[in-house]
């Protein structure tokens, strides 16, 4: 056999495990199983390439086959996630998930084609945007059931992949659930206002210094959250070839540090004597404290 070349829908598919590989390679030293041959597409390795690799380190000669179409209007593209799903038990269903969404454009175009063929003219526009969402939840069930995976799945997956680049990473490395990925491309709640400030209780703060003191700790966890994404790039940052120009570990620790310190400002305890009807010296009126206020608060006035 000439030596084969990998076809780009088959570089899709993640890379094998080391503990699977080795698994695979004591197999196939006890001999070739003509019953797994390469399968080919135009001229390159479809499914297979492990087996391959290996064979080709062991000196066998693996039969090689080219691509037919189980059914009628099957493609490559649901061969390789058939392949992936059944064959490759070490890739979790979220990293499935990502490949069905990686393949998906192909899918679409092949439901899109069909739809045109087989449709008339639409007389309403509405009739036509109907018929195509239609067929695009079909493209999807169809990706989801390739790969053995919900059709939520792969939404979750498709919309990552749109949306948010390095949720989609996470979710080709199977390093993040599902509905973890959905939770992180959820929009955030809208920031409270003066009108809708409730306490502990669920009643609305109606005292303005008290509404205002919430809405700081508010302002106060945003900027916790925005510190994270940028500990989160700079750690992507740091596995970059230009990474190692930079004090990684030290930038990573110094904003640490300073999430800390802006956290453990926020006004975040209310203060017990917050329906006095006089200022006190712990609030000073405001009915939410620092936690440090707190600990420095005489103990007379906590009582």
């Amino acid at each position: 056999m000439n030596q084969l070349n990998i076809h780009p829908l088959c570089l899709k598919v993640p890379a094998s495990k080391p503990d699977s590989l080795a698994a695979l390679r004591e197999s196939m030293a006890k001999g070739y199983d003509d019953h797994f041959p390469i399968i080919l597409y135009e001229g390159m390795i479809l499914d297979g390439r492990n087996r391959y690799a290996i064979a080709t380190e062991l000196g066998q000669h693996p039969t090689a086959e080219e691509w037919k179409p189980s059914y009628e209007g099957d493609t490559p593209e649901e061969f390789v996630l058939r392949a992936a799903g059944r064959g490759r038990r070490d890739l979790s269903p979220v990293q499935l998930a990502a490949l069905a969404a990686e393949l998906m454009p192909t899918v679409k175009i092949e439901a899109k084609r069909n739809l045109d063929v087989n449709s008339d003219t639409p007389s309403l526009v509405t009739s036509s945007k109907r018929k195509g969402q239609d067929n695009s939840k079909r493209s999807t069930a169809k990706a989801a059931t390739a790969a053995g995976v919900g059709e939520n799945s792969v939404r979750v997956a498709a919309k990552a992949k749109a949306t948010a680049p390095e949720v989609f990473k996470e979710m080709q490395a199977g390093t993040i659930s599902v509905a973890a990925a959905a939770k992180k491309m959820a929009p955030p709640p809208p920031p409270p206002s003066l009108d809708t400030v409730t306490d502990a209780e669920g009643h609305q703060i109606t005292d303005a210094k008290a509404a205002a003191a919430y809405l700081e700790r508010h302002r106060f966890e945003e900027i916790g959250r925005e510190i994270d994404r940028v500990r989160r790039m700079v750690k992507e940052l740091g596995e970059l070839p230009i990474g190692v120009c930079l004090d990684t570990q030290r930038i990573m620790t110094d904003l640490h540090n300073a999430k800390g310190d802006i956290l453990a400002a926020r006004p975040h305890v209310q203060c017990p004597h917050r329906n006095c009807k006089e200022t006190c010296r712990s609030c000073e009126g405001r009915r939410w404290i620092t936690k440090q206020l707190w600990m420095a608060t005489a103990e007379e006035f906590k009582k």
